[in-house]
């Protein structure tokens, strides 16, 4: 990796939305106190049939950072005092999650993130690093005393590590609509799972944390069977893929159908499971959604444009289209959902999409 710029593994895409996260503690927003604690985003990661967010649990300092000044052990102080000295100089090279991902393929937990998902997705280290995202749950340091180490050990973690930490995790699950996330820490999972909180098709699993024991070490599944950590981990994405894959000769058939249907070769997937087109500086996409383990449950259709710029001229036309629609930002893309079609009926979907196809030209005729 050392051969490539660093910008060629992650994107910034994300950084603003980030920043907007709010919190009723951290006053000037999660992401503006702890910038160097943003989620590292693949560069390849809007790509992927199946989006991955891996969730670990914390960085560590010890007495070094004591002695150089951080206010890492009083949570108040690390979260709301103004000034106050939270990433010693010393430490900075150290916490960036977008720096240890890119930087250290072969330190520390990630050589066994890395060798499971070669093995169920294929590719190299590097082809991994661009396609997932990444960060710790709990945004202040655990404290690593004398082998005391761990966000878990001795009432370490407060009340406002936890309320911190879900709503910077609310926040990043909706600003990437991923669609499974792994919990790499089992205190984190069942720090999270205590809001009793679910997101609209976003499976959330765990396994333990991806260390030298990992592959080793067992959880206890049904009937008693006893597999590796790094099998489930592995069994976790290969289920996910796998939904999508189903989609694949699906949507490839949807395609060669609206090309004729529309007279217009331009549609084109991504993928292999999402769908779309552009016509001038709007279009459609359109994909399927997997519903109780059903790859086929909903068809969904958006009108998109690929920044909020590009919106602004046809937002009057389409709320008088769609008075019931609502807009949704995605990074720099405007997403607007004309439709959902709850089960699989091709002839519906077609129909649909060419409905809305047609909706798009009499708004570009307009707008000339």
């Amino acid at each position: 990796m050392e051969n490539q710029t660093k910008e060629q593994f992650f994107t910034e895409k994300f950084d603003n939305d980030f920043r907007l996260i709010e919190s009723e503690i951290v006053s000037e927003g999660i992401f503006n106190r702890f910038s160097r604690m943003m989620p590292m985003v693949g560069a390849d990661y809007e790509k992927q049939s199946a989006k991955i967010l891996l969730v670990l649990e914390s960085y560590y300092f010890d007495n070094k950072d004591l002695e150089n000044g951080s206010v890492f052990t009083n949570a108040d102080d690390w979260y709301k005092t103004e000034g106050a000295n939270l990433i010693p100089k010393i430490s900075e090279r150290n916490v960036n999650m977008r720096e240890d991902w890119i930087c250290n393929p072969t330190d520390g937990p990630y050589p066994n993130i890395y060798r499971s998902l070669c093995a169920v997705k294929g590719g190299d280290f590097e082809s991994q690093c661009r396609s997932i995202s990444i960060y710790n749950y709990f945004l202040r340091p655990a404290y690593n005393n004398n082998g005391t180490k761990g966000f878990g050990d001795k009432d370490y973690c407060k009340k406002i590590d936890r309320t911190v930490a879900y709503e910077a995790f609310c926040g990043v699950v909706e600003t990437l609509k991923p669609d499974i996330v792994i919990f790499l820490s089992k205190f984190s999972f069942d720090t999270f799972q205590k809001h009793n909180k679910s997101f609209e098709n976003v499976k959330i699993e765990y396994t333990s944390h991806p260390s030298r024991q990992w592959h080793m070490s067992s959880y206890w599944a049904n009937y008693g069977q006893s597999f590796k950590n790094k099998d489930k981990f592995e069994r976790i994405i290969a289920d996910s893929l796998e939904k999508r894959h189903d989609q694949i000769p699906k949507i490839n058939e949807i395609k060669e159908k609206i090309c004729k249907m529309t007279n217009n070769e331009e549609w084109w997937t991504w993928g292999g499971w999402l769908l779309g087109i552009r016509l001038i500086n709007i279009g459609i996409e359109a994909c399927f959604e997997n519903v109780d383990d059903n790859p086929f449950g909903k068809f969904k259709i958006f009108i998109v444009t690929w920044s909020k710029e590009e919106y602004q001229p046809y937002s009057k036309l389409l709320n008088e289209k769609y008075p019931n629609k609502s807009q949704m930002d995605q990074g720099k893309k405007v997403v607007l959902q004309v439709d959902e079609i709850q089960e699989n009926n091709m002839d519906l979907i077609i129909e649909k999409l060419k409905l809305h196809y047609e909706n798009l030209k009499i708004i570009l005729e307009q707008t000339s």
